[in-house]
């Protein structure tokens, strides 16, 4: 290709990369406006904060006290499972209460059958259990909180999800194993993208690895989180 149409073509693709860039701020603000307009509208508190590492946008509703707070990660250095580096972005649901008195309990996704059966040949032939895989990736984004949490031995059906806790905690998930929302919330999603539930004594989370877009994903957690708080407080049936 002749020099000047070398230069013509990297100018082009220069500005048609300038232009996508720009449509994607354009378009990220607005779906920000959108979010906040809808959070005012729900009577949510907004607040938002930018660091070093990216923003983190924070929903508060005022009178239940829950919170959906968006990561957006400027790196996807860490390799925490369901920390803010993995792809850059997730959100969580979190409420104070109900909470345990102790104890640590995650339940991670669901495992199609096959996978879940490969799984759990090779964690057999390793001397463990399926549960380890999931929680050498979730580790690392828990802290302080992820000492002590162990696969639990007797693992749900591979349907229900992927079981962790702490010693003595093994039963604390039990009320919303096979609830109806945790179910509907996974369906269409891969493991990477269904909901994490992560229940202690600083009360209950609900996590996905996925950026908050509008206000449709923040009703959507909002009422999973929900959902599943009024259940492992026995205010409504854990399942249907």
């Amino acid at each position: 290709m002749a020099p000047g149409l070398i230069a013509v073509a990297l100018a082009a693709a220069w500005a048609l990369g300038t232009g996508l860039i720009g449509w994607a701020v354009v378009r990220g603000r607005r779906r920000a406006a959108a979010l906040r307009t809808h959070a005012a509208e729900a009577g949510l508190e907004v607040s938002e904060e930018a660091g070093s590492g990216g923003r983190v946008l924070c929903l508060r509703h005022p009178a239940e006290g829950w919170t959906i707070t968006a990561y957006r990660s400027r790196s996807a250095s860490d390799g925490g499972g369901t920390g803010p580096g993995r792809r850059g972005y997730w959100t969580e649901w979190a409420a104070p209460a109900p909470a345990t008195d102790g104890g640590f309990a995650v339940l991670g996704p669901a495992l199609p059958p096959q996978a879940a059966a490969r799984a759990g040949r090779v964690m057999t032939l390793m001397g463990g259990h399926v549960g380890d895989l999931f929680l050498a990736g979730i580790a690392r984004g828990l802290g302080a909180e992820a000492e002590g949490l162990a696969s639990v031995p007797h693992q749900p059906a591979p349907e229900v999800g992927v079981l962790l806790s702490t010693p003595g905690a093994e039963a604390a998930l039990t009320p919303i194993l096979a609830h109806p929302a945790l179910r509907e919330s996974r369906r269409g999603r891969s493991e990477m993208r269904q909901p994490v539930v992560l229940f202690g004594p600083g009360g209950l989370r609900v996590r996905v690895r996925a950026p908050l877009t509008d206000g449709a994903d923040a009703a959507h957690l909002a009422d999973l989180g929900r959902a599943l708080a009024d259940a492992l407080r026995g205010d409504q049936p854990a399942s249907a």
